[in-house]
């Protein structure tokens, strides 16, 4: 896992302003319907915000995201208001479309919920295994376990590598959702990568 740990100055959009994205196609729309959460998404989750004109941009910090090793694991750490949220949109407004986003809150803590949302975000990036959708809208139990191996296939499967970004992860506490996010980790190949945005460093082997 590489560690980006830097005061990077804040500033973002206020809530309801995303970088714009083309939507999903109309196949995703229709398996994602038939096999849907039993909850409503919301959207704005599933897009980095919107980069106001004037914020001050960070370069070189940029160029060390970009610069991860193909199948790495990204940490960005840093304090309340250091501009995490702000660093990880300017990188993904210079990767383009090859990059799928979820805005952690407080009712991600909640296995179904969580890998529901990061299936949505990789889905929209290139289709993935529909019987991740499926268990996912089933009343199992035991979730994760089936799931996140899919996920993990699916990232590694891409024809073109993804990065699968995670904002907030430190209002994550549920022990499943964390142990979910440490396998996608472990078995995430192919040259996609994975992108942590947190106060305080996640759980996982952090390289400096």
């Amino acid at each position: 896992m590489t560690a980006v740990e830097a005061a990077v100055g804040d500033g973002y959009a206020p809530s309801g302003k995303s970088a714009p994205t083309t939507g999903p196609s109309r196949s995703a729309q229709d398996r994602r319907s038939r096999n849907g959460p039993p909850f409503n998404l919301i959207e704005s989750k599933l897009h980095p915000p919107w980069v106001r004109p004037g914020i001050v941009a960070r370069p070189a910090l940029v160029e060390r995201l970009q610069a991860a090793s193909p199948g790495a694991v990204v940490c960005v750490v840093a304090p309340p208001g250091y501009g995490k949220t702000t660093l990880l949109a300017q990188w993904v407004q210079r990767k383009g479309n090859r990059v799928a986003w979820v805005t952690v809150d407080p009712h991600d803590n909640d296995p179904s919920v969580l890998l529901t949302y990061l299936a949505v975000a990789l889905d929209r990036v290139a289709p993935i295994d529909p019987v991740a959708f499926e268990v996912l809208a089933s009343p199992a139990t035991h979730v994760p376990p089936t799931v996140v191996p899919r996920l993990a296939a699916a990232m590694s499967a891409m024809t073109e590598p993804v990065d699968l970004v995670l904002d907030h992860v430190e209002l994550l506490h549920n022990r499943q959702c964390l142990d979910a996010l440490e396998q996608l980790a472990v078995q995430l190949s192919g040259g996609s990568r994975l992108a942590l945005a947190s106060r305080t460093r996640p759980r996982g082997r952090c390289r400096s």
